[in-house]
């Protein structure tokens, strides 16, 4: 029968990396010994007697035990002790904690997770004073353990551990991250979101929308702006229009997302720039624009539609971030270029309609054949070098003939 080994939580510096399967941990020779364990061997290592839980060989049959179990476990575990809420984890664990291993072994927990204090410590507070058990699914953590404020998602659960006296002496922690699963979630949900678009009739509708569904996912992107360019070269419209999306930001800020949305719409190449001082005080610390919205034929009112996303500092725009990103681009791109299709199409549909209608009022009034009647309306269109649409409009509103000066 074959078996299939579970996969341990993802690695912090690398969501797109596969995830090692650890071999099974094996007991051996002393007391917290565990063959192939980085964990096992350095809790053999630790001068635990200069810390506040002092020589293992004096420590509760208790905390033996739970560290035992620990250190042999393949999922996450985190074990808490003594009123300093003292850290001693697995290796399941130790992916977690990022650049705060090892220093994290053996160090009170407040010292180590003080960034997310305000959120667990309370929980662990009420574990310790006997108030039981507690669960928390996918709660938001914003971490510093590799070097920026990440943002992640963990579900773990805190369980009293008694000692011999009955007393709560420490914390147990399963625990699991969630993060990768979290965000999949979130920006499905914004792709379905998407979905909103079919049927669109107008490019400006489409625009719209688009930055509305997208503004709602704040926390891959903070700021959004998507921007149907003016025609190239139009600067002081493209600045007007910059700030119209981005009234929050400041002058500098807005000139630099204007530069950008110029190059991408000329180019209609992604582009990528780091946030000025300004913007990065804000959380931002780069810019992302897509081309979404390249006419099929030249426009006189715009040039190419660009979606600006910002790039937020607790969320790396790596693979994962980037393929999503992309994914909301080409579909708006196929949405745009179907309005355009339509609208071309219902421009023709009714322009056929007005000259239809112009033959039949030369017809009924000069009794002329259809045919004559189209061709002296195509050849006033050649000799004023005008649209033939326009000089049917002419005979329709005016009742001149074409190409006459109205009565």
């Amino acid at each position: 029968m074959a078996v299939h080994e579970p996969q341990i939580g993802p690695q912090p510096w690398g969501r797109n990396h596969p995830q090692p399967v650890l071999p099974a941990p094996v007991p051996a020779e002393g007391p917290f010994t565990v063959v192939g364990s980085e964990l096992s061997a350095l809790v053999e290592a630790n001068d635990w007697a200069a810390g506040p839980l002092g020589d293992p060989q004096e420590w509760p049959q208790s905390l033996r035990t739970a560290v035992g179990i620990c250190l042999a476990s393949r999922f996450p575990i985190l074990l808490w002790w003594g009123p300093e809420l003292v850290m001693i984890y697995n290796d399941a664990y130790r992916p977690m904690l990022g650049q705060k291993h090892p220093r994290a072994l053996g160090a009170p927990g407040r010292e180590v997770w003080g960034e997310v204090w305000g959120v667990i410590g309370p929980m662990l507070e009420q574990v310790m004073a006997g108030g039981g058990a507690t669960w928390s699914a996918d709660q938001r953590l914003v971490l510093h353990r590799n070097g920026y404020p990440e943002e992640c998602y963990f579900t773990y659960s805190y369980s009293p551990v008694a000692n011999k006296s009955g007393r709560v002496a420490g914390v147990f922690c399963a625990v699991t991250e969630t993060t990768e699963r979290v965000l999949g979630e979130r920006r499905l949900a914004t792709l379905a979101e998407m979905a909103a678009l079919a049927g669109a009739r107008d490019r400006a509708q489409v625009v719209t929308t688009v930055a509305s569904i997208l503004r709602v996912n704040a926390a891959d992107h903070p700021v959004v702006a998507v921007l149907d360019a003016p025609p190239e070269g139009d600067r002081l419209a493209l600045g007007d229009l910059v700030e119209k999306e981005l009234p929050e930001v400041g002058a500098a800020t807005r000139a630099r997302v204007a530069d950008l949305v110029r190059q991408v719409s000329g180019t209609v190449r992604r582009l990528t720039v780091a946030a000025d001082d300004e913007a990065a005080a804000t959380g931002i610390c780069a810019w992302h624009a897509y081309p979404v919205g390249v006419p099929e034929r030249p426009a006189q009112d715009h040039g190419a539609a660009v979606i600006v996303l910002g790039e937020s500092v607790h969320r790396p725009w790596d693979l994962s971030l980037e393929a999503y990103a992309a994914l909301c681009a080409t579909q708006v791109t196929a949405v745009l270029a179907d309005v355009e299709r339509e609208q071309h199409l219902r421009r023709a549909v009714e322009s056929h309609r007005e000259i239809g209608q112009a033959v039949g009022i030369l017809v009924e009034r000069h009794r002329w054949t259809p045919a004559v009647a189209f061709e002296r309306l195509k050849r006033t269109s050649q000799d004023h070098n005008t649209k033939l649409r326009e000089v049917a409009l002419q005979v329709i509103e005016s009742g001149a003939d074409p190409g006459q000066p109205e009565s």
